[in-house]
């Protein structure tokens, strides 16, 4: 199949395989430029329900979003829109216009316009390719123990009748008659609130799943950056709950300078090496090296810190104690998250 061919790329189902055990979901990005395509450089397999075919280029799985995600729903990106996908795919009711015919008889899948560029040939096949891609997305969530989520924008616009959320139409596609877009709310509450529908269809799906929130421009074109201000303070609200919510700046910082430099550039392998880490969960005093450990110690310098230590297990710590050993800690983790900015930058 040359790069030239206009027809629809058919999905193939994904065998097993590692990735039934890696258990990290990626939903949303661009192809080449979502977190997605950055652990598989670092040599981790997340899941992927929708592979691209075997015999297709590279050029023309991007161009159909193959690689981009662990389903191909499109670069999302908003909050919201990840929301109504997970609550799609768990059951939930399809709004009245996810098919748009087109002039030409071909029909797009509104709700994913540019995954499928060149249209369907019909209806029917349209329904069975979003039905395919739902059971493939309910699959990825029940499967995944970790969800990272790109996140870069807050604009997103909805249908004024119902509320769904649509993508940005491709240029010269045609909406549906009926079809009314208008901006949706980029209020804290409307926020808020999809991010609550999302942590609760993601739980549902996989009960203990760790959402781990990414603020790095992914999508096409995209630039480090531009996450809104908005955003960012969801994220921080988002986290602050806990209970399996982490956001952490220096992924984000990781993630912006991977998209930003040339893909044949040295430090991409470094760069993805230290994503993968910690999206599996390792903390980033981790990725300091045990060279550096002197310099992340407290006033006082190792040797006080030894010195204290025999008191420390003579008897029973108090509260002080457990205070400085936390204190100690965070004032640890700052320093380190300062080198590794500083190591990326």
């Amino acid at each position: 199949m040359s790069d030239e061919t206009a027809g629809p790329v058919a999905p193939e189902p994904r065998p097993a395989g590692p990735a039934a055990t890696a258990g990290i979901a990626v939903l949303g990005g661009a192809p080449g430029r979502s977190p997605f395509a950055l652990l598989r450089q670092a040599g981790l397999d997340p899941l992927e329900a929708e592979p691209a075919p075997k015999q297709v280029s590279a050029g023309l799985a991007a161009r159909f979003h193959y690689g981009a995600s662990s389903v191909r729903a499109g670069e999302l990106g908003e909050v919201r829109a990840v929301a109504q996908l997970v609550a799609q795919a768990l059951g939930g009711a399809l709004p009245r216009h996810v098919f748009w015919p087109q002039p030409d008889g071909t029909v797009i899948d509104g709700l994913r316009a540019a995954v499928e560029p060149c249209g369907l040939p019909d209806r029917a096949q349209a329904e069975a390719y979003r039905r395919a891609h739902l059971a493939a997305t309910a699959d990825v969530l029940r499967r995944a123990a970790t969800v990272v989520l790109p996140l870069w924008r807050v604009a997103a616009l909805a249908d004024a009748a119902d509320g769904t959320i649509y993508p940005p139409a491709p240029p010269g596609v045609a909406l549906p008659k009926g079809l009314r877009l208008a901006p949706a709310p980029e209020t804290e509450e409307a926020l808020d609130a999809g991010f609550a529908a999302l942590r609760a269809g993601l739980l549902a799906a996989r009960p203990g799943a760790v959402i781990r929130i990414v603020l790095a421009d992914a999508g096409a074109g995209g630039t480090a950056g531009e996450v809104p201000a908005p955003l960012r303070a969801a994220a921080a609200r988002w986290a602050a709950c806990g209970d399996g919510v982490v956001h952490d700046p220096v992924l984000d910082h990781l993630v912006a300078r991977h998209a930003a430099l040339p893909p044949d550039h040295p430090d991409r392998a470094r760069i993805a090496a230290a994503v993968a880490r910690l999206v599996g969960g390792e903390d980033i005093l981790d990725l300091i090296q045990p060279s550096g450990a002197a310099s992340v110690a407290p006033t006082g310098g190792t040797e006080a810190a030894g010195a204290d230590a025999p008191r420390r297990r003579a008897g029973k710590p108090g509260r002080g104690g457990r205070r400085g050993r936390k204190a100690r800690q965070a004032e640890a983790r700052i320093v380190c998250e300062d080198e590794l900015l500083e190591a990326f930058s």
